[in-house]
């Protein structure tokens, strides 16, 4: 792993074809799909290639910290096969979660937010609902909007900072 950290390809190439099979084997254990698996295991090395340096020897063998990396990626690629889209209305559809996580007399309540929420136009609303109350990524969202990651991810933050100076 130390020569795959200083950019040696011929040991990362080695490094591949001792792993690739246990790896493989361990994504289509998870995911139970061949396209799946093998997309997860492209990402899993394209990941130890470029956190090679991170791998410690006195904690454990490389294999065993590649096994994490792959494991880790496929539990989270299993996690964004199985979510699904919330369909966000205008009625303020997730604000009751957001309100009950509230301390009682909190100062934002309900009655603050909903207006506040209101201020924004409406797709940045339904991201900043989608991020924030129902966990999907800026991927997932510019996904459904039909936008670039990098529009989402300015409205997100543009309407949190709106949110901020409406609420104080």
């Amino acid at each position: 792993m130390e020569r795959v950290a200083g950019g040696d390809r011929a040991a990362f190439r080695a490094f591949y074809d001792r792993t690739s099979g246990v790896l493989f084997s361990i994504c289509m254990k998870l995911l139970r799909d061949r396209t799946c698996a093998e997309d997860i295991l492209q990402d899993s090395f394209v990941r130890i290639w470029e956190k090679a340096g991170t791998f410690d020897p006195s904690k454990g063998n490389a294999l065993t910290w590649a096994i994490v990396v792959a494991r880790r990626m496929a539990i989270d690629g299993l996690r964004s096969m199985t979510r699904t889209f919330v369909e966000i209305d205008d009625e303020g559809s997730g604000i009751e979660h957001l309100a009950a996580d509230l301390a009682e007399g909190d100062p934002i309540g309900k009655a603050r937010l909903m207006p506040c929420l209101g201020m924004l136009k409406e797709p940045q609303r339904k991201a900043l609902l989608m991020a924030y109350i129902y966990g999907h990524t800026c991927d997932e969202i510019a996904a459904r909007f039909d936008r670039p990651a990098g529009t989402i991810k300015s409205w997100l933050f543009r309407g949190l900072a709106d949110l901020r100076k409406c609420l104080e």
